[in-house]
């Protein structure tokens, strides 16, 4: 059973190694303001307020810029408080949104983006190539040093969600 248990956790990027150290990683989101005209400053602060970002799917490599051909040290899922717990051996790490994993994403985009159209530009190669490779939060795990980390993920209106385009079509009212 207990072997069990081991080989699960090991799938899951935990080891139960005891050089490996204990971290928490919180996830929270903001969001910008998308409606017509100019809100109350009272809902613009709520927008911007960090909220807890419960079922984020993240995946975590080694180094401090995502490779996409780089080994997966951890792929899962914020949970209901918005916490990753994970335990990492000593080390320099990267996490990314999920669909920094591979280049299936970055590909759509390409395709999907590779003419103008009347609401978007074509999108830009060479920035999506650094959007890919940026990671949306680094950390260093020290040996025997518990740590908490946070990352926030902003939720942009509809019309700018997509990374290196260039939205020039008609806003809502």
């Amino acid at each position: 059973m207990l072997l069990l248990l081991l080989n699960a956790c090991k799938e899951q990027g935990i080891s139960s190694s005891s050089k490996e150290v204990s971290i928490v990683i919180r996830t929270t989101a903001t969001s910008s303001y998308c409606g017509g005209a100019r809100p109350p400053e009272e809902l613009l602060q709520e927008l911007q307020s960090p909220k807890v970002l419960s079922n984020k799917q993240v995946i975590i490599r080694r180094g401090n810029f995502n490779d996409p051909n780089a080994e997966i040290v951890f792929d899962g899922s914020s949970d209901q408080e918005g916490s990753l717990k994970l335990l990492l051996a000593p080390g320099d790490y990267c996490l990314v949104s999920a669909e920094k994993r591979d280049r299936q994403y970055f590909d759509t985009l390409l395709k999907r983006f590779s003419a103008e159209t009347e609401s978007y530009s074509v999108i830009d190669k060479i920035c999506l190539e650094k959007w890919l490779r940026e990671p949306d939060l680094t950390f260093t795990v020290e040996p025997n040093q518990q740590k908490d980390y946070s990352v926030n993920f902003h939720q942009p209106c509809e019309w700018n969600s997509v990374p290196c385009v260039n939205y020039k079509g008609p806003y809502p009212p």
